[in-house]
């Protein structure tokens, strides 16, 4: 993620200096960047700042590389990537990457619901990280 001078965004996550909601700009000194407050000024390093707001990249990033392990062919549990070209098998591997198996993690994480439930969860997170891009 790229940032610039004078861009603004939004907390996603309580540093200790700022709070979900705040928003920070970006400033210039001469010590490089830092990142100021919009309500009180303090402020905290870019590398303080770019571990806040990339949280979800990072989780991203460990679920992909964990996923890619699937399509080598010395795992375990090795899905031919060929194989999701034929029949059904690429909507089924799909569904079962989106719904199937994120409605497991959510129940054995958060709490029980059913497919309809989950798909409701999903979308208000649409909606919500829709919102703040």
């Amino acid at each position: 993620m790229i940032f610039f001078q004078g861009e603004t965004v939004k907390v996603i996550e309580d540093s200790g200096l700022h709070k979900v909601g705040d928003i920070i700009r970006l400033e210039d000194n001469e010590d490089g960047f830092w990142f100021a407050c919009g309500k009180n000024d303090d402020y905290i390093t870019e590398d303080k700042f770019i571990k806040l707001m990339n949280k979800q990249d990072e989780y991203t990033q460990k679920i992909i590389l964990q996923l890619n392990e699937l399509f080598k062919e010395d795992c375990e549990n090795y899905i031919n990537p060929d194989e999701l070209g034929k029949d059904d098998n690429g909507t089924l591997f799909f569904h079962a990457l989106g719904n199937l198996a994120g409605c497991y993690i959510y129940n054995a994480l958060v709490g029980e619901t059913d497919m309809l439930g989950y798909n409701h969860v999903l979308n208000r997170l649409c909606l919500q990280f829709a919102e703040k891009d």
